[in-house]
């Protein structure tokens, strides 16, 4: 019974390692996909706020 409580620890950590290591995969390619998204859409603000980010006008 303890073991099996052990390795269920050890698998939730590992899943939890997992999803972060994948989350912050992730924000890198989306901050990459947004300052990308600014230059090419400089002269277009209304397509940037589409993607959620606002510009001042």
């Amino acid at each position: 019974m303890l073991r099996e409580h052990v390795r269920e620890m050890a698998e939730s950590q590992a899943a939890t390692q997992t999803k972060n290591d994948a989350i912050i995969t992730l924000k890198d390619w989306m901050d990459d996909f947004y300052s990308i998204a600014k230059v090419a859409l400089y002269n277009q603000p209304q397509l940037l706020e589409a993607l959620g980010i606002f510009v001042r006008s």
